[in-house]
């Protein structure tokens, strides 16, 4: 536990990594506000604070991510007693920045590599002797990793996408590096380099699961992921390998332009929607759309010309059956694994 206690021991201090203190409240004596109580969020997790003195006000802005510390004491109020947390110290996160890896290549380049890729994944490499597994699901990502940056050990963390992780984490955690179970899949050389790899989202197959699991001796395998990034993996995966709607679109696209190549065929593959579509999945659609005939594709020039303007049944294209049994292998594994979860 948290002993020794007592005279001559320092009050122990939590640390709440990447924090956000909320609803601040402002009390105090009849003529005057000097304390604050407020609600501090981390990990998915709330609990009620309060903070005395600073004339009623929080030491930093509402809703902004800070590294704080707190004393848990015991409250007692008019007969009633519960635990308190009592702001010690908070301080606006200024993470390390965050290095993503498996997503430096240029994008038309990794869009033209998915036409060649296995419809059916490899099995990945069998764990090495030594590695261990440790289940931290429901303990609170942000402390977590910063626990394990904090012991100046290499850290890598697994995401269902890299790009949208590394947007959402980087102001408030860094230190480590960023990987998506994609990218892992493509450039396995990447995560034994690594002594901790946290895996953040689940992984949406069992083929998924395994690479994640598979490790080196001596590494540390973190599984970490609660409900919020279980409704993030899936909602990737079906974004990633349902292709009919963005099928037609990309088509349409490139009919009306007449085909095209280089800078405006990343934009008509990129999309016009509220997020850019991902290079795989570009590659995807483009895959099924030359296998239907549709389009002829030049990878030397980085072009598309469309050569016909029938209407076709997708379930002719091969990719796109694959991608299909993919999206609802996903599916199953992540509800199956979400049905463990609640169990």
């Amino acid at each position: 536990g948290l002993a020794p206690f007592g005279a001559g021991n320092p009050p122990v201090s939590l640390l709440l990594a990447a924090a956000t203190l909320e609803d601040p409240v402002g009390f105090g004596g009849e003529e005057r506000t000097d304390h604050v109580r407020f609600s501090v969020w981390s990990g998915g997790a709330r609990a009620r604070a309060v903070s005395f003195g600073g004339g009623g006000r929080l030491p930093v802005a509402a809703g902004s991510p800070v590294d704080a510390t707190f004393r848990l004491e015991r409250n007692e109020w008019q007969g009633v007693v519960a635990p308190r947390l009592l702001l010690r110290q908070a301080l606006p996160c200024a993470p390390e920045p965050i290095v993503l890896l498996g997503e430096d290549d240029d994008y038309l380049e990794r869009a033209f590599r998915e036409l060649t890729a296995p419809l059916e994944p490899s099995p990945p490499a069998r764990a090495f002797g030594g590695r261990t597994v440790r289940d931290r699901r429901g303990r609170g990502i942000a402390s977590t990793i910063a626990g394990l940056v904090a012991t100046g050990e290499p850290v890598l963390v697994l995401a269902a996408d890299g790009p949208a992780r590394n947007r959402h984490l980087r102001e408030r955690l860094g230190g480590f590096a960023l990987c998506s179970h994609a990218a892992a899949a493509r450039e396995p050389e990447l995560g034994p380099a690594y002594d901790h790899v946290v895996v953040l989202d689940p992984p949406a197959t069992p083929t998924e699961h395994e690479r994640a699991l598979a490790g080196r001796a001596g590494q540390a395998v973190h599984l970490a992921w609660g409900e919020p990034e279980h409704d993030f993996a899936r909602r990737v995966d079906e974004r990633e390998h349902e292709l009919r709607a963005p099928l037609g679109a990309l088509y349409r696209a490139l009919r009306d332009r007449g085909g095209a190549e280089g800078r405006e065929l990343e934009a008509a593959l990129r999309g016009d929607g509220p997020g850019p579509r991902s290079a795989p999945l570009a590659g995807r659609m483009l895959r099924v759309l030359a296998e239907l005939d549709l389009v002829e594709l030049d990878q030397k020039r980085m072009g598309a010309t469309v050569v016909s303007g029938r209407r076709a049944n997708l379930e002719a294209s091969p990719a796109f059956r694959s991608y299909q049994r993919r999206l609802e292998d996903g599916r199953r594994y992540l509800a199956s694994n979400a049905a463990r979860a609640a169990a």
